[in-house]
């Protein structure tokens, strides 16, 4: 069985394992019996060779597994509506290849880092209310609900709070950076226990991805971009106007030379 051709790699690793095991172990029966100390020699066997079949199996299909498992966290995300109406605003970054969609996950990390558990939620359950009125109301597209005024302010909430996130800029966004980069070398089992991977190295984002990704979210909240509607909910909202709240982060990419 080629594990890394199936629907579920992770699954059919497991099932090819156990397959080679049981043939290992039965090699090794007397009419129908195994002792512990066998089965022992076996498992230790299998897990110190470097040239068995499982070994080789354990090879193939890691990557196929990890990146299964990568691929469903983003497509949770994508499927969650906020998270659509944040992705969709640098959606073409992502087809062009400027930021990688293998990046997805470290966006949405560093998204919850910035906005807290609580926040998150609210504005999640802003867009689902959102959804779930405009598909009562007869055909839904995404699109149609990315134009709606709702949609918007759910949106600039959470620009704002991105916003003052960055108003030490340097500093913030090395820490974005960082975190957009992350690549770790292990996946918790546990609460002491941690599985090592293998891992490709990360897809790269500098300054000059960060600086796009910024450029894209932020586009219509520019100064001479940003309509009265929704200037004046920020202002009544967050008791200052957007051209105050934006202007670290605006002043920040300017002197990259990113809102050219």
């Amino acid at each position: 069985m080629n594990a890394t051709n199936t629907p579920h790699p992770c699954r059919a690793s497991a099932n090819a394992a156990i397959t080679i095991f049981m043939k290992l172990v039965k090699e090794r029966a007397s009419q129908g019996y195994v002792s512990v100390a066998d089965l022992e020699k076996v498992a230790s066997a299998l897990s110190a060779a470097t040239s068995t079949p499982l070994a080789s199996l354990f090879e193939t299909s890691e990557k196929s597994c990890f990146a299964q498992h990568e691929m469903e966290i983003i497509k949770r995300m994508r499927s969650d509506a906020f998270g659509r109406l944040l992705v969709h605003r640098f959606a073409p970054l992502l087809e062009d290849g400027t930021v990688a969609r293998s990046l997805l996950p470290n966006f949405f990390s560093a998204l919850k880092m910035i906005l807290g558990d609580e926040e998150l939620q609210r504005l999640q359950d802003e867009a689902v209310t959102v959804v779930a009125d405009l598909k009562a109301e007869g055909p839904f597209s995404w699109d149609a609900f990315y134009a709606t005024a709702a949609a918007f302010d759910i949106v600039d909430a959470a620009l704002v709070r991105i916003a003052r996130a960055f108003r030490r800029f340097d500093m913030r966004r090395d820490w974005f950076i960082k975190l957009m980069t992350h690549n770790p070398t292990s996946v918790s089992l546990g609460s002491n226990a941690f599985l090592p991977i293998k891992r490709e190295a990360a897809a790269p984002f500098g300054e000059a991805e960060f600086c796009a990704l910024m450029k894209a979210l932020f586009a219509d909240v520019r100064p001479g971009k940003i309509d009265a509607r929704r200037q004046k909910a920020i202002t009544d909202l967050f008791g200052e106007p957007p051209a105050k709240i934006f202007a670290p982060l605006f002043e920040g990419l300017s002197a990259h030379g990113s809102l050219d």
